[in-house]
């Protein structure tokens, strides 16, 4: 069962950089067999990190 939250997490990660909504990251939390929760990073793009070399 958790490789079926695993590929999950994947996919979302996999969405999200084709996206360009932020970076490959995703995230699934399971209890109980089920997905209580599922996210993805969001970043703002590299240009408005003012911190961050252009």
């Amino acid at each position: 069962m958790h490789e079926t939250f695993l590929q999950h997490a994947i996919d979302l990660a996999v969405n999200n950089a084709k996206t360009a909504d932020g970076g490959p990251y995703g995230a699934v939390i399971a209890k109980d067999n089920q997905i209580v929760a599922a996210a993805a990073t969001k970043s703002p793009a590299l240009t408005t990190r003012p911190h961050m070399p252009k």
